[in-house]
């Protein structure tokens, strides 16, 4: 996963990144590129939202397109998550 953040984040800022409604990684935030993987990604949408160290929703964002899975028993979990709003 590859994130872009165009500012400093306040102190202990982090990515939550959801599978559905369930966090499946959460990692420090920082200005400039920041890239991690999501393990644990299943089938729906994926969201991604940075929060404060107090846990307020700083800027957050949802998969344009679903995680699908593929009817040939091969699962695609190449997803996309952009526009990012506060």
């Amino acid at each position: 996963m590859l994130l872009t953040l165009p500012y400093s984040c306040p102190k202990e800022s982090t990515v939550d990144v959801y599978s559905g409604e369930t966090v499946v990684a959460s990692y420090p935030a920082t200005k400039g590129i920041n890239t991690f993987l999501a393990p644990g990604i299943v089938a729906g949408a994926v969201r991604i939202e940075v929060l404060s160290s107090c846990g307020e929703s700083l800027v957050s964002a949802s998969s344009t397109v679903d995680v699908v899975a593929d009817t040939d028993g091969i699962c695609s979990f190449n997803y996309q998550v952009l526009g990012a709003t506060a």
